[in-house]
């Protein structure tokens, strides 16, 4: 059975170039680094290894830098003030 639901060689490696490769594009906006892993951590079946086939969905979780959250609170609070 696991034989029937695990994922293949290329549906494995392609996930990997996939969540790499976002992964690398948020780092360089958000942290000027070109790391496909720095500041994030694979969540879900990814993070736990229990993937399985067809893929769906791979969860990221990314942490952005406190500058983002301080002008994310900032909007917030002056759309509730209007």
């Amino acid at each position: 059975m696991h034989s029937n639901i695990a994922l293949t060689k290329d549906q494995e490696e392609d996930g990997i170039t996939k969540h790499t490769g976002v992964r690398s594009c948020l780092n360089k906006h958000y942290h000027s680094v070109t790391s496909g892993y720095a500041n994030s951590m694979l969540i879900g079946s990814w993070g736990k290894l229990t993937r399985v086939r067809p893929v769906r969905d791979i969860d990221v979780l990314f942490v952005l830098p406190y500058s983002v959250y301080q002008r994310l609170q900032q909007a917030m609070t002056e759309s509730h003030s209007h």
